[in-house]
């Protein structure tokens, strides 16, 4: 009998009953943005760009040619100017994601971490994980150090330690992902009607995953190379 399955198979049918937390927040922040919607009709140039996202067999399209970012903020910034949020909306969103079955998956992650070493839900991100905890190691292993393989390539403890930091420091930079900064300018840019950035910084978001990428390549290859002495 599997007691997580179990777990979550019954809290789930908690979590979906209609007076659980979860979904009177849900029904209540629906009834708002519904409102907010139907507010928004009414604007001129809300119903010029909504009216360009009509489909084939009723299907909404969301970005094409006709269609940007640029368009969709346009949406959004008349429909809050015209329906601010509510002081309560910060909240109500809070109690949507309070769901008795994340508690579960949380502890069987947990469990499953403290048994074997990964959850199930590492698997999902095996990419990231396995770059964030082996570039955690190596650091670590770099700092608690007390030798070091007396090899040509390796004369000294600072040459062994500054190759451990430099592989670890590239697997965490791919584990952590887009950095903020970039991907914040990129998004406001593309955001804002008539920016010759856009473009510019979606490239340089391309490139900086394909970097990331490469230097984290390179660091697994120099750990297979280096297996035998990865210990202390």
């Amino acid at each position: 009998m599997d007691i997580w399955k179990n777990l979550r198979a019954a809290t789930s049918t908690i979590d979906n009953l209609a007076v659980s937390p979860s979904k009177i927040a849900e029904r209540i922040m629906d009834e708002f943005f519904d409102r907010r919607r139907r507010r928004a009709k009414a604007d001129p140039r809300w119903a010029d760009i909504e009216s360009r996202r009509a489909g084939a067999r009723g299907s909404r399209i969301f970005l094409s040619k006709d269609l940007t970012l640029a368009d969709h903020q346009e949406q959004r910034d008349i429909e809050s100017t015209l329906t601010p949020d509510p002081w309560w909306l910060s909240l109500a969103r809070q109690a949507r994601e309070w769901r008795l079955a994340n508690l579960v998956s949380s502890a069987r992650q947990a469990t499953q971490r403290a048994n074997r070493g990964w959850g199930d839900e590492d698997v999902w991100r095996l990419d990231t994980h396995l770059c964030e905890v082996l570039g955690g190691m190596l650091a670590q292993l770099a700092d608690d150090a007390h030798g070091w393989p007396g090899t040509d390539e390796f004369e000294t403890m600072d040459n062994w330690t500054a190759a451990l930091r430099t592989n670890a420091g590239a697997l965490l930079r791919y584990s952590a992902g887009t950095p903020d900064d970039l991907l914040s300018a990129w998004h406001r840019a593309a955001t804002t009607r008539g920016s010759a950035q856009a473009e510019m910084l979606r490239r340089a978001l391309d490139e900086d995953e394909a970097q990331r990428l490469s230097l984290a390549q390179d660091a697994l290859r120099w750990v297979a190379d280096h297996l035998g002495n990865l210990w202390d």
